[in-house]
């Protein structure tokens, strides 16, 4: 008997937001592993909230109405075809909202033998769509705070499973690593101006790479996802932070050499 993967993706192939770069590396292994059917819901026009910050008492009212008030949060061109076998449903997004992407599969959303979600980004569990997370057999984070909350406030499997990459494609034994530290997504404003007045200026020996750019969208997101793997394969020291860094932000870093 075989295993059937059905992935629901955030990661749309017009979407050349930076952010879904890692759906991209996630979907690159998918693909290599299994012989995954890729789906792609598109937002529903009558109602887009995307990025915006909203109030709980916001996201709760168009929790409670909005099976009245649209049809889904999310459209689906086409429903897949389940085959014989073991069938298994992931849905992958950045935030909680996308699991109500699932709502676009219908009556089919019930005849999966499993249905996993992977958010990855953070998220509050207070946002989470009770109506979707039932639905769910399990449920992974980026963070052991984040699954412990999910655990605690709604009583479902959730279990803390860290963001990887795809480590043939680093170079381990790179010889000529002329970037001595790249500073690159999320990052802690107190240690970059500290990096930056000791490395920054063009007196200093050493590279500090980082960006300047506010703007999330690629050209191109696979040239980026290459441009990016060769930067770390040059880079001595790597650094990206959480959103909430827990680390003490007074870190002395003159022993960086």
């Amino acid at each position: 008997m075989g295993l059937n993967l059905y992935v629901l993706s955030e990661n749309s192939p017009d979407n050349q937001h930076v952010g879904w770069s890692v759906s991209q590396n996630l979907e690159e292994v998918l693909s290599s592993v299994f012989k995954p059917v890729f789906l792609y819901p598109t937002h529903n026009q009558s109602i887009r909230l995307g990025s915006l910050k909203v109030s709980d008492r916001y996201v709760s009212f168009t929790r409670r109405y909005r099976h009245r008030l649209f049809r889904s949060w999310y459209e689906l061109e086409q429903l897949p075809s389940l085959d014989s076998g073991i069938n298994v449903l992931l849905i992958v997004g950045l935030g909680s909202q996308f699991l109500l992407s699932m709502h676009t599969l219908g009556p089919l959303l019930k005849r999966f033998d499993v249905r996993i979600g992977y958010l990855l980004d953070g998220f509050s569990a207070n946002h989470l769509n009770p109506a979707a997370i039932s639905c769910l057999d399990y449920l992974f984070t980026i963070s052991q705070d984040m699954a412990d909350s999910v655990r605690e406030t709604h009583g479902i499997n959730a279990m803390y499973l860290p963001l990887a990459t795809n480590t043939l494609r680093v170079e381990l034994n790179r010889q000529h690593r002329w970037i001595d530290i790249l500073s690159y997504g999320r990052r802690n404003e107190a240690i970059h101006r500290q990096l930056h007045a000791r490395f920054g200026g063009a007196e200093s020996d050493r590279f500090y790479l980082y960006s300047t750019f506010s703007k999330p969208d690629l050209l191109d997101r696979g040239e980026h996802v290459m441009l990016h793997s060769r930067l770390l394969n040059h880079a001595k020291i790597s650094l990206c932070f959480e959103e909430h860094p827990t680390f003490d932000e007074t870190v002395n870093w003159r022993a960086v050499h």
